[in-house]
């Protein structure tokens, strides 16, 4: 039985992980609250006491699915020690080795970098980036060593650019360093390749949005790899390091797709083809808008968002297009996803009980499996990664 966890003291621990951190409380409560229910059902000549044999079997399928006992948390666990989850099966967490970054605006109404750093034995959220102007989008490089993140800057005359920076995880103050240099316009969505070599990202610098590459050391080895009409944009690299993926509606499209490139110049880049059962499960007949693709960390899947307007839900498909897994379904907006280490889960950002947070679901567990929500209401967060 995974234990009831405690959150930590600290005004910033507890802001982070409130409701999180009471979640591993509710199989242990709801089967207290069931034998009190029972008890007094009993007492009062209620009858046994024993709901019908039917409801008994439906609790019995949820708890299968959930996993038994445990329950998914990935916050402080009462001691300092940051408890990453239980997998599905066991009955106590793994604590410890596990660092969180994310975004949030809850210290100067900016848009910062903070991580959630559990892998001294001590969980602890610090800030990472005390810059003017907003941060977001950051993303650990493949040894957790480093993290690439956008930064937003405004001149009084040239008006607002955004470039990449890059900081030492266990030195952010002393090691910021800027990668890509803007004085208009944007470069975003940034991706390490495997290697830690190279980060691949969405710029307009040539007119329209197109995928570039560029030496993560020194910024320098500047690649275009994609030069269409149609904005290309979203970019993520297997982990082999051949393909990139990202969203394009090219040939003149109505909606974004997926598409697959040659990593290094760009090449042979093909439209992701969804197999015709697939295509059948996706709402508006497979004509809404893919976003953010990712690849899981085996390669094996590609994690989505799919809809239109401001109604977009997560999905999984193999990476041959084929069996499609639909996890969230809500009339809200969702963006930045992250996998887990192990695959086992995706974080995402989105305003699915009314305020942006990051959130978090089971990748294998079927539609909203162990669903939660990490960071609390009362500041914006998102844009979450994380390296165990």
């Amino acid at each position: 039985m995974t234990k009831r966890l405690r959150c930590g003291r600290g005004a910033v621990i507890a802001a982070l992980l409130a409701v999180v951190g009471l979640s591993a409380a509710l199989p242990a409560a709801a089967k207290q609250a069931r034998g009190r229910e029972e008890q007094n059902q009993g007492s009062k000549g209620g009858g046994s006491g024993s709901p019908p044999a039917r409801e008994r079997e439906e609790e019995k399928q949820q708890e299968q699915r959930r996993g038994g006992d445990s329950v998914i948390v990935i916050g402080d666990g009462g001691d300092g020690s940051v408890v990453i989850a239980p997998y599905p099966g066991e009955g106590s967490a793994r604590r410890s080795q596990g660092r969180i970054v994310f975004t949030s605006d809850r210290e100067r109404g900016d848009w910062e970098l903070f991580l959630l750093d559990g892998n001294a034995g001590r969980g602890r959220v610090r800030r990472l980036t005390k810059r003017q102007g907003e941060e977001k989008q950051p993303r650990f490089s493949p040894d957790g060593r480093r993290i690439v993140f956008v930064a937003r800057e405004s001149d009084p005359f040239r008006g607002a650019a955004e470039g990449l920076w890059v900081l030492d995880v266990d030195n952010p103050g002393g090691s910021v360093r800027q990668l890509t240099v803007r004085r208009v316009g944007a470069d975003a969505d940034p991706a390490w390749s495997p290697d830690g070599g190279r980060v691949f990202f969405t710029s307009d610098r040539d007119g329209n949005r197109e995928i570039y590459s560029v030496n993560a050391q020194t910024g320098d080895d500047l690649r275009r790899l994609t030069n269409d009409p149609a904005d290309d944009a979203q970019p993520c690299v297997s982990p082999d390091g051949r393909t990139v993926l990202f969203v394009s509606a090219r040939g003149g499209a109505a909606n974004r797709r997926i598409w697959r490139a040659n990593a290094t110049d760009g090449t042979d880049a093909q439209p992701l083809t969804l197999s015709a059962p697939a295509l059948a499960r996706l709402p508006l007949e497979g004509e809404g808008d893919f976003a953010t693709p990712v690849y899981s960390p085996d390669g094996s899947r590609i994690a989505f968002f799919y809809g239109s307007g401001d109604h977009y839900d997560l999905y999984t498909v193999a990476a041959d297009g084929t069996d499609l897994r639909r996890l969230t379904r809500s009339a809200s907006f969702g963006t930045a996803l992250a996998w887990s280490p192990d695959g086992a889960y995706l974080a995402f950002t989105s305003d699915r009980d009314g305020s942006y947070g990051v959130f978090v679901v089971h990748a294998t567990q079927g539609e909203g499996a162990w669903l939660a929500r990490l960071t609390d209401k009362r500041s914006r967060s998102g844009h979450a990664d994380w390296r165990y």
